[in-house]
């Protein structure tokens, strides 16, 4: 359908003079306004531009919606995307039940309706990604749809059973709702989707028997991430394909194993007890993994406990620790030249400096890391990361939106020094005995001065620094 210069102009010009208080969610409404003026036709977009430039945006009339959805499912709509933000006293949308009976469409994402319904049975022949979000009045849902390959489920309230038939599915995410304070277990079963390729699941609602009955029988998995499952105690996992894992504040587990050849990514968010929660970890050589965690207390037990789960990555290609400086000073502290390092054989560390910012007595408030704004010694700070790794080949350090490197080479031959303790009792020499070059990346003046006086000192085979691009000789004894 060609449309004129002139009413593609008005329909735009309407769209442009909408009031301020529908600033924070007029952005979708525009962007779906186009997508009418593109895909189903100009009356439509006129109408939606209509409504939206009316006088009275004081209310939402649903009553226009339900118009706009309406012409949608009589043009055999087949993707339909309805986000209302549940904000400023916005109540849910009431979904019109031909919505869920629609023959046409295959991809169904809904965010703060109320589905008008408490059991819902989802049959639709075409449908290939359902997803809800934030919506109301659902208890259960069973899905017996034979062409569905995702289902996601997030933050739906009340929802207390959920049953998938759909023997293709190869993603499932389920998340329970963050708004309200308690939260009771949903009975979830996915014993038919033996297919499933990535599950994503969290809360109360994953328990040990869950996961015996569940996980071992996808073995197609390669992407499993647990968040928040606070009940979960008990994890055995032996997994050939998978490939990425994410253990996210899970902190009532006490036993973990995981058998993962394949494994190329792991993230750990999350304390340190007094047992390190990961008893085995057997996974692939290019392992790239992160790790956010944060000591209960600071004790002798509980950095002992961190050194034997750090040691656990000793194999990875990469590892990336976020370190509070503040929380993890006693850490640091401890790891000198009288304790083994876990870290002998790590080629590649990554250090983020910041704050995890995590509830852990709440999974539902998130887990993040905010910069640190603490002024950091570097040269100290590189000194305790080459106890805990003492021989890589990068160490990067990441402060806010710095990102400074060290890049190491070393000798074939490390120089003997048996009168120096620095690493009497390991099997291997630290890097004091055979680092060659040291190369420094976008470090200040002042730290960058104090780390070569740092790696002249205690480099016994030390031939060269480069300082950006820089390269300085160094004379031994000197």
């Amino acid at each position: 359908m060609n449309i004129s210069c002139a009413l593609f102009e008005t329909s735009a010009h309407q769209l442009t003079i909408l009031k301020e208080s529908a600033k924070e969610w007029i952005s979708k409404l525009f962007s779906a306004s186009f997508f009418c003026l593109n895909d189903l036709g100009l009356l439509l977009a006129l109408k939606t531009a209509e409504f939206l430039s009316c006088a009275e945006m004081g209310f939402f009339c649903w009553g226009q919606l339900d118009l706009s959805i309406d012409f949608a499912l009589e043009s055999n709509v087949q993707e339909l995307d309805l986000d209302i933000h549940l904000q400023n006293g916005l109540k849910y949308y009431n979904l019109p039940h031909r919505v869920l009976a629609a023959k046409s469409i295959k991809v169904l994402k809904l965010e703060g309706c109320n589905l008008g319904v408490q059991d819902l049975i989802l049959n639709c022949p075409l449908m290939e990604d359902f997803r809800l979000k934030d919506c109301d009045g659902l208890k259960s849902i069973m899905v017996s749809t034979a062409k569905l390959l995702s289902l996601e489920l997030d933050c739906c309230k009340d929802l207390e059973r959920i049953k998938v038939n759909a023997q293709n599915l190869q993603s499932f995410f389920f998340m329970p709702s963050r708004r309200s304070s308690v939260t009771k277990p949903c009975e979830i079963n996915l014993c038919a989707c033996e297919f499933l390729k990535t599950l994503k699941v969290g809360g109360p609602s994953i328990t040990d028997k869950w996961f015996e009955c569940h996980v071992p029988k996808f073995t197609l998995l390669e992407m499993l991430s647990l968040d928040g499952c606070e009940t979960l105690q008990k994890i055995k996992i032996s997994l050939q394909r998978l490939k990425s894992f994410e253990l996210l504040r899970c902190l009532s587990i006490v036993d973990a194993e995981l058998d993962a050849p394949n494994l190329l990514s792991f993230t750990y968010c999350g304390w340190t007890p007094p047992s390190t929660p990961l008893a085995t970890l057997r996974c692939s050589d290019l392992l790239h993994a992160r790790v956010s965690w944060q000591p209960i207390v600071t004790t002798a037990k509980s950095s002992i406990a961190s050194r034997n789960f750090l040691a656990l990555f000793n194999h990875c290609e990469v590892l990336t620790l976020v370190c509070s400086i503040s929380k993890h000073r006693r850490f640091l502290e401890e790891l000198d030249g009288s304790w083994l390092p876990p870290l002998y054989d790590l080629k590649h560390l990554r250090v983020e400096i910041g704050y995890l910012v995590a509830s852990f007595k709440n999974w539902r408030d998130g887990c993040s890391v905010v910069p640190n704004w603490q002024p950091v010694k570097y040269t100290k700070l590189v000194d305790r990361l080459l106890q805990l790794c003492p021989h890589p080949n990068t160490l990067v350090i990441a402060n806010d939106h710095l990102q400074m490197l060290i890049e190491f080479q070393y000798a074939e031959r490390a120089v003997e020094d048996n009168a120096d303790c620095c690493c009497r009792g390991w099997l291997r020499k630290c890097w004091r005995h055979d680092l060659k070059n040291v190369t420094l990346w976008r470090f200040k003046h002042n730290d960058q001065e104090s780390l070569v006086k740092f790696f002249i000192n205690n480099g016994k085979m030390l031939e060269t620094i480069t300082v950006d691009r820089k390269t300085f000789k160094v004379v031994q004894g000197k």
